[in-house]
Formats: C-alpha cells, sequence, structure tokens
C-alpha cells in the first residue's frame, strides 16, 4: 500500500495577549528576525498553526491594532493611532512561500472591516517584504529609510517602507 501524504491544514486563531501568547510571539519573531519583538499595546494578535509534522505547530503570527475612531484626521504623516496598523508579521523560514503570511493578512484585514471603519490599513515594512505586501494589496508611500542609527536589535529592521493598503 502506497503511502499518501496527508494535505497540510492551516488554521489562524486569535488570541488574548497575556504573557504565555506574548512569549509565543516573542518566540517566533527571535526565529525569523534574530530579535524578539513585543506585542504593541492595545493590538490584536493572530497565531497561525499547521497539523504537520504535529498537531498544532505554530508557524506565523500577526499583531495588528484598530483605527481610534474618535480622531477625525491624523496628526501626523504616519499616525497609529489614526489608521488601523499591522505592526508585525511574521512566518517562520520554513513555511515561507507556502501563503501562510497571505492568509495572516487577510484575516487580520477581515477583521478589522468587521469594526466599519474604513480608514485604510497602514504598516511599515522591511526591506525584505515590499514585493509581498505589495502583491497583498499594499502599496508604496514615499521612499525607503534608513533606520540603522535609530533601531536596535535585527538589521533586518535597518531600511523601511511605509505602506498602506485601501479598505472598500
Amino acid at each position: 500500500m502506497a503511502y499518501q501524504k496527508q494535505p497540510v491544514k492551516f488554521e489562524v486563531k486569535q488570541h488574548v495577549n497575556n504573557a504565555k501568547f506574548n512569549r509565543m510571539f516573542r518566540t517566533v519573531s527571535r526565529d525569523v528576525t534574530g530579535t524578539s519583538c513585543d506585542i504593541p499595546e492595545r493590538s490584536k494578535i493572530l497565531f497561525g498553526y499547521v497539523n504537520h509534522p504535529f498537531p498544532n505547530t505554530l508557524v506565523s503570527v500577526v499583531s495588528f491594532r484598530l483605527s481610534d475612531n474618535r480622531l477625525e484626521e491624523p496628526t501626523s504623516i504616519f499616525s497609529c493611532e489614526y489608521y488601523h496598523h499591522i505592526s508585525y508579521l511574521f512566518v517562520k523560514r520554513d513555511h515561507q512561500g507556502e501563503g501562510y503570511g497571505r492568509r495572516m493578512v487577510e484575516r487580520a484585514i477581515s477583521m478589522i472591516l468587521q469594526h466599519n471603519i474604513t480608514r485604510p490599513v497602514r504598516l511599515q515594512s522591511a526591506r525584505k517584504s515590499i514585493e509581498f505586501f505589495e502583491r497583498v494589496g499594499f502599496q508604496k508611500l514615499g521612499e525607503v529609510y534608513d533606520t540603522s542609527h535609530s533601531v536596535n536589535g535585527s538589521p533586518l529592521f535597518n531600511f523601511m517602507q511605509d505602506m498602506e493598503r485601501t479598505l472598500t
């Protein structure tokens, strides 16, 4: 009897921001970037799991924050309070290119749309991730900028690009 490979099931779950899930988030960020990133305050978090090689294998995380609908206009060029904001998206290296990042972004956008505030979603992308975010509907705002003088940690974040996706 021939062995048949079972399809990998991908599941996205929302979790509360507590010590356990913050630790898991930090572990994935460290695996991807070499730096442990904390979940920003007031952020919602989603975790992506696959059933291979073991059930509930964590492969991706995303954190995002809803806009503050009390603000009538942005207070700065890149106001994280006025716009919806994706803070972090990490997919473990051995699972990149399998569509998990796209599914995490789409789930976050779906949750944002449930709040009936159609302001754009903004993010600051590492230079190596710009093409990915363009493929999932984000557009560049301005030029890539150097943050190496102000950002400690992973060289991944030395050059960043502001990006935006309009919601309809």
